[in-house]
């Protein structure tokens, strides 16, 4: 079996989910200025909206595994992908006498992001040919920096309000494409092989600690801060 099979292209419809976390990540500095100005919010309120995400995002990453318990991979999939379109079209449509809506959906937006990113990782690595789970594996990373450029290239020739409705073009594809991936290999009688064995053993202390290290001198370099003001950098820097 070749890279580029069909378990390749289940691997990239999959990863979408994580495209939809760069997505979120990267929108609102892409269109900062329209959301500011049609809103009338002030920095203060501007800086809560940018963020709002990126705490809720942490939550739903702890909603992973209940959601794949309650719907599996696929279900899980699409719930998110429906919330998360809804979230889109009610940001699109939110006005200046309630814009708290906004802020709103910002929240759901994260805690989206936040389940679609460990639903992605989980399914690939599940899925994936032996020979090729590690290089499929950094597909949600890919798939997160393309979703986050996205939205960039959308807010250099979008009103922000169209640049919510175009946002929502890979949910739809997700939710149509996913039905033809199918269920992990993991699944044995409705029940998860990994749920046999407790990860609270001596053996697995090493991996665990060595993952925790490198996502916690991932996420302090502050690439996300960075990422969600640049706008406000850019302009602090007289770039236009």
């Amino acid at each position: 079996m070749g890279f580029f099979s069909k378990y390749f292209l289940y691997a990239i419809d999959i990863a979408l989910g994580a495209a939809l976390c760069g997505q979120t990540t990267g929108y609102y500095s892409a269109v900062r200025t329209g959301i500011m100005d049609s809103w009338h919010i002030n920095e203060t309120q501007a800086l809560v909206f940018s963020v709002i995400c990126l705490f809720t995002a942490f939550i739903g990453g702890l909603l992973t595994n209940p959601l794949v318990r309650l719907a599996g991979r696929r279900g899980g999939i699409v719930v998110v992908d429906v919330v998360m379109t809804i979230a889109w079209i009610l940001l699109g449509i939110t006005q200046e006498s309630f814009f708290w809506l906004g802020f709103l959906m910002r929240a759901i937006h994260g805690l989206c992001a936040g389940i679609q990113l460990g639903l992605a990782s989980m399914y690939i690595v599940e899925i994936s040919p032996p020979e090729y789970r590690g290089a499929y594996g950094s597909f949600p990373q890919l798939m997160n920096c393309i979703g986050g450029s996205y939205s960039f290239l959308l807010g250099m020739f979008c009103d922000w309000r169209l640049f919510m409705y175009l946002s929502i073009i890979p949910e739809v594809l997700q939710i149509i494409i996913i039905w033809f991936v199918p269920n992990s290999q993991v699944v044995e009688s409705g029940e998860d092989a990994t749920e046999k064995e407790s990860i609270f053993q001596k053996k697995f202390v090493k991996p665990i600690l060595h993952s925790i290290v490198m996502v916690l001198l991932q996420q302090f370099s502050g690439i996300n801060a960075v990422f969600v003001n640049l706008t406000t950098i850019f302009i602090n820097a007289n770039i236009s």
